[in-house]
């Protein structure tokens, strides 16, 4: 920006820290050009220059001078939009309103002989009708089929059939209901989770769009996952035990994917001994009452709808 020539100049980069000469673009109703900012205001992808256009006098406007970017490197000849006072002085961008357009801010002085300083802003909505993209989403898992506690990981790609690469989030969703949201990172959105249960699930991935493209679904991907399944031991102590005395019983649950939660049951034939709750992966149950000779006692865990049913016995023998 140069303040004294009212003019911006670009200079384009070579790449290795160095630059090319500068190219001018003067403001056509300013004495100076004090600030300066790109952004793609209209929405073709290429950006844009916005300048200051400070006023020395009452006969110019003094607001924002906007040239439209060619794409390389080159800009189109300025137009320009009052701030709102004749001594427009720094300006900024941002989307002020929330509609998905940048938007001009600018800070203003107005001065006049007979009347104090003042500062005020001026802001300039952008009412370009931007023409969004349309783009394509994919999806695919990382493990299809899964089980029951492993991770898997979804990944959704968005392309574009325009230059931007598409930005924002996508939603994984399953008849009607979200398991979560990525923010996509140059246009490919991932998410894991271990937590599904064993079930099919008929997984679409939805990006929602951004200021440059528009929505898209991915076609249905059926993920299933499968049941995983259960191992169980059993233990007593002592073995060879006296009528009366206490004996204890441990079960130890184990599952290749999870830790088994839940209850165990302790029968001896037909006859439920009593239940213990499993914590991490153990369940025990202190039985007295046993009669003399041999019994054999089964531990059964059931399971549940995601880790399959086990069971194991041991032999107890009472004198």
């Amino acid at each position: 920006m140069n303040f004294d020539s009212g003019n911006v100049g670009v200079l384009l980069g070579n790449g290795d820290g160095t630059f090319q000469p500068a190219v001018t673009y003067g403001g056509a109703d300013g004495a100076g050009t004090p600030s300066v900012a790109v952004a793609d205001v209209n929405g073709d992808g290429k950006l844009d220059l916005m300048v200051v256009n400070f006023c020395v006098d009452k006969n110019c406007d003094g607001g924002i001078g906007v040239f439209l970017g060619n794409g390389d490197g080159t800009f189109r000849p300025e137009s320009v939009f009052v701030s709102g006072g004749y001594y427009a002085w720094a300006l900024a961008v941002a989307d002020v309103n929330g509609d998905g357009k940048p938007d001009l801010v600018a800070a203003n002085l107005q001065l006049s002989v007979s009347k104090p300083l003042k500062g005020f802003v001026g802001v300039l909505l952008n009412n370009t009708s931007f023409s969004k993209s349309t783009t394509s989403t994919s999806l695919t898992s990382s493990l299809n089929p899964s089980i029951y506690g492993q991770k898997v990981t979804w990944t959704a790609t968005v392309t574009s059939s325009g230059s931007i690469i598409p930005t924002g989030k996508v939603n994984f969703t399953w008849s009607g209901h979200t398991i979560g949201s990525a923010t996509l990172s140059s246009g490919v959105a991932t998410l894991t989770r271990s937590n599904l249960n064993a079930d099919p699930y008929p997984l679409t991935a939805v990006y929602t769009g951004d200021a440059n493209n528009l929505r898209s679904t991915s076609a249905v991907l059926n993920q299933v996952v499968l049941e995983t399944t259960s191992a169980a031991t059993l233990s007593s102590s002592p073995n060879l035990s006296t009528q009366g005395q206490a004996v204890t019983f441990t079960a130890k649950i184990s599952s290749p994917t999870v830790i088994p939660t839940g209850p165990v049951t302790f029968t001896a034939g037909k006859t439920v001994l009593g239940t213990a709750q499993l914590g991490g992966g153990e369940a025990k149950l202190a039985i007295s009452s046993l009669p003399v000779g041999s019994t054999k006692v089964t531990a059964t865990y059931y399971g549940d709808s995601n880790i399959a049913k086990s069971s194991a016995s041991v032999i107890q023998t009472v004198h």
